[in-house]
């Protein structure tokens, strides 16, 4: 058996449009550490030691997209849609840094220039 992956093939997918404003919900998700509740779940057989991760009604209310909810209504996130989320926060981040470092150096000049 090989790795698990997701489905991405764009002969698959219809209506594709490029993930906006990622930077903003990014900076709206809160993670948290966590501990289980083992003791009324113990069907689930959820791990006893600390995690990192998001509050799946939270991430909801900013990217239902990445949160799935189960036949008894349960949700859970989506980890590796997240990434796809950071990918367009890191390429909106780039994007903003280059424009501000581009400013920044015509003030530079600017200000050398009245400096001689």
């Amino acid at each position: 058996s090989g790795p698990y992956v997701d489905s991405s093939d764009a002969r698959f997918k219809t209506n594709i449009t490029t993930l906006t404003n990622a930077l903003d919900t990014v900076k709206k998700m809160r993670p948290v550490t966590y501990s289980f509740n083992t003791a009324a779940y113990p069907a689930r057989q959820f791990p006893g030691s600390p995690q990192l991760g998001f509050i799946a009604q939270e991430i909801e209310s900013l990217q239902p997209e990445l949160v799935y909810t189960d036949s008894e209504g349960y949700k859970g996130v989506s980890y590796s849609h997240v990434n796809v989320l950071l990918t367009a926060a890191i390429q909106e981040m780039q994007v903003k840094y280059e424009q501000e470092i581009t400013a920044l150096k015509s003030e530079v000049k600017e200000l050398k220039s009245l400096a001689e």
